[in-house]
């Protein structure tokens, strides 16, 4: 009986080909996922539906813009949400209103 891999392949477009970025755990049939960003934990304890993809998103310019400007600052601010026992001990109205209070400052 064969055993068949499936390996994720990511794309080098300044090579022009394709690499697997992990091939040791591909080789066990293991999947890496990345941890959640502390932007993520405090949308989901909002219970706001976090960042997705859509067409305008595609723009490789407009998503390297997005990681290197707004998303160093949201980190940060998302941190100190993590740490702020208001927050974490909040009611689901008050953590959307603070993480409101994040989004419209920047």
């Amino acid at each position: 009986m064969q055993r068949v891999i499936s390996v994720s392949y990511v794309w080098q477009p300044e090579r022009g080909d394709l690499y697997d970025p992990n091939p040791l755990s591909s080789i066990f049939g293991i999947k890496v996922v990345p941890g959640r960003t502390a932007s993520e934990k405090v949308y989901t304890m909002a219970g706001l539906e976090g960042f997705k993809a859509n067409k305008r998103s595609q723009v490789a310019m407009y998503d390297r813009l997005f990681n290197e400007t707004m998303a160093p600052m949201l980190e940060r601010k998302a941190r100190k949400l993590l740490a702020d026992k208001k927050f974490i001990n909040g009611t689901n109205t008050y953590r959307r209103q603070e993480v409101s209070k994040i989004l419209k400052r920047n």
